[in-house]
């Protein structure tokens, strides 16, 4: 749906000042500028089709969208043979308006589908969608708009008339992907299946326990993946370590980027740390790579992990990650299934935030 509806902006954003210049001479800036009150009011409507999307969603806006493209852009063909820009240029604004309800409204729709470690891979595959579609779109327009003229002007036909009618077949291809568009929009809302619950944290008193202070949006990584795998999540995320569950989300290990550079540094000496590539070890690296690619996280994750019971006290954690020198802890339900993460900077919040607010009620009452 975003190509498509990209693939109509690109098709006709090229179309529109070739055809202006060929067939009515218009001068190439001029020709251009005819383009700019569109553009200039689909980014004012922009943030406006994003709040319509996330009041009502797409299930209805995405469809009509498409088919306001598709409806709108026929007097835009029919208007070729006119002589004035300023109508045609008015008639181009209500299509080109209507792809503002398409584009984002279906990369958001297409994201929330994903889950939370999959969505930075379908960022980059809108991204590549918005190239591809470029491409395409301003390939398939200009091509078919230069040989339906090239055609006409063989059988005899006079040059405007020939481009005129080369024009309009571009709008024809725009007109029906259009409503391809709307199709899909209608069968992806119909077909999209409800998202799986995600399993939540005992409901158990936070005041004073971890469980208020628990982060529960937590990276996990499977006990099946390889170390390569781990690594490149480090990377994608920012993140330095992660917790390791099984397929029943039990807590099994924990594996940090010090664990992976400590067993490169004894397997791949040169590979000890990422400026390698800066000295001319990439060769050895790639080894390194290629090995850690078939290396299972368990192998050097730290098996014995410290983790928290959910009804733990915040003294508990405390003393935890203190004894034990750690920055964070996962926390665990009765069942062992992992529930959240506490972190020393979480606590380091908490007690300045209570400091602050009593010192803030001492001055009140003074």
């Amino acid at each position: 749906m975003t190509m498509l509806g990209l693939l109509f902006v690109f098709a006709m954003n090229v179309i529109i000042p070739l055809f202006l210049q060929a067939a009515r001479g218009t001068a190439p800036l001029a020709a251009s500028l005819t383009l700019a009150p569109d553009i200039l009011l689909t980014v004012v409507l922009g943030p406006i089709a994003g709040r319509w999307f996330d009041r009502f969603g797409g299930r209805v806006s995405i469809p009509l969208g498409f088919i306001a493209m598709a409806v709108f852009v026929g007097p835009v063909g029919l208007a070729a043979g006119q002589t004035s820009l300023v109508i045609f240029g008015a008639l181009y604004v209500p299509a080109v308006l209507a792809t503002a309800f398409v584009i984002g409204p279906a990369q958001t729709f297409a994201l929330s589908s994903l889950d939370q470690e999959s969505r930075p891979h379908g960022v980059t595959v809108v991204s590549t969608s918005f190239q591809i579609a470029g491409g395409v779109g301003t390939s398939l327009a200009a091509g078919i708009y230069g040989m339906v003229s090239q055609a006409q002007m063989t059988s005899g036909n006079n040059e405007v008339d020939s481009l005129i009618t080369g024009f309009r077949a571009a709008v024809a291809l725009v007109i029906v992907t259009s409503l391809i568009g709307a199709y899909l929009a209608i069968r992806a809302y119909s077909a999209r299946k409800p998202q799986a619950a995600q399993p939540e944290a005992p409901q158990v008193e936070s005041t004073g326990t971890v469980a208020g202070l628990m982060k529960t949006d937590v990276y996990r990584i499977k006990s099946e993946s390889t170390v390569l795998e781990a690594l490149y999540k480090f990377t994608s995320l920012g993140i330095s370590g992660a917790p390791i569950v099984d397929q029943d989300n039990r807590l099994v290990g924990f594996i940090s980027d010090g664990d992976i550079l400590r067993y490169l540094s004894a397997a791949h000496p040169s590979s000890a740390n990422i400026y390698s590539f800066a000295i001319g070890a990439d060769k050895d690296l790639e080894q390194a790579m290629q090995e850690l690619g078939q290396l299972n996280v368990m192998r050097l994750a730290t098996k014995d992990v410290i983790s928290l019971p959910h009804t733990a006290t915040v003294a508990d954690a405390v003393a935890a990650l203190s004894d034990a020198n750690l920055k964070k802890a996962p926390v665990t339900n009765d069942q062992g299934h992992m529930v959240g993460i506490v972190s020393r900077s979480a606590i380091n919040r908490l007690a300045i935030s209570s400091y602050l607010e009593a010192k803030h009620e001492e001055k009140l009452t003074v």
